[in-house]
This record gives structure tokens, C-alpha cells and sequence, in this order.
């Protein structure tokens, strides 16, 4: 018996979401209620994409992403894309000024939204994306 292409997604997305959760989870923090680096949204909204809402600027880094990219080229989770969605914090409280544009990572890219600039700016060496 062969899956059609929703019960497909859903497994992938499940499967990918545990994977997910182990990894993060080993670089900080999780709570979907803040003061925390990060929360992996347990939500399948359909397609091909996980999303993590970062509360800590300083949880997103470049190994972090190469470790989600190596992830992501593993059989069957080519094509997905993780989203860190920016809801930074700074002592407990919610940043307002930054968007919440980040970075999306897939297994051969990672396109960035985000101003480097301004976060630089903001969080001066807690940001280790760098400022170019």
C-alpha cells in the first residue's frame, strides 16, 4: 500500500520534526512561551517546511544551519526547508523593532531575509552571522 501525497508530507513532516527537535535541542532551549532560544512550531501547515520561532539571537549560528543543511540532505527530506523566524528577546522582553524576517535553510542553500546590519547593531557579538 503506497501513500498519497498528503499521508506522504505528513509522515516526512513528523519524521522530520523529531529529527529536528533532538538537534535543536542540543544547540539551546526550547519553550513555545519564550524567555528560551527557541521554539520548533508543532504545527504542519502542509508543504515543505518547518518553522522555528527564535527568541535568542545568539541560537542561530553558521554551525547550527550546516547542521541543519546536513539533515536536510538526508533521504527522504530533500526539498524541505527549515524557517528561524526572528521574536528576539533581550532580558525577558520581546524586541519590537527587529521584523521577523530570518533565514530559511535548505540542504544546498540558505536565503537570507534578514538585516545583517541592524541586528550586528542590536546585539553586537551575540549575532555571529556577521555584519558582511
Amino acid at each position: 500500500m503506497s501513500l498519497n501525497g498528503e499521508e506522504e508530507q505528513a509522515r516526512q513532516w513528523s519524521e522530520l520534526y523529531e529529527k529536528l527537535r533532538i538537534l535543536l535541542a542540543s544547540h539551546g532551549t526550547e519553550s513555545p512561551f519564550g524567555r528560551s532560544d527557541f521554539w520548533l512550531v508543532d504545527d504542519n501547515w502542509g508543504g515543505k517546511l518547518h518553522k522555528v520561532s527564535v527568541f535568542n539571537i545568539a541560537f542561530v549560528t553558521p554551525a547550527l544551519a550546516k547542521k541543519v543543511q546536513d539533515l536536510l540532505a538526508r533521504f527522504p527530506f530533500e526539498g524541505w526547508g527549515v524557517m528561524f523566524a526572528l521574536e528576539l528577546e533581550q532580558q525577558g522582553e520581546p524586541v519590537r523593532t527587529v521584523p521577523p524576517e530570518g533565514i530559511i535553510v535548505y540542504a544546498d542553500r540558505i536565503d537570507e531575509a534578514w538585516d545583517r546590519k541592524r541586528l550586528k547593531a542590536l546585539f553586537g557579538q551575540s549575532f555571529s552571522w556577521g555584519s558582511t
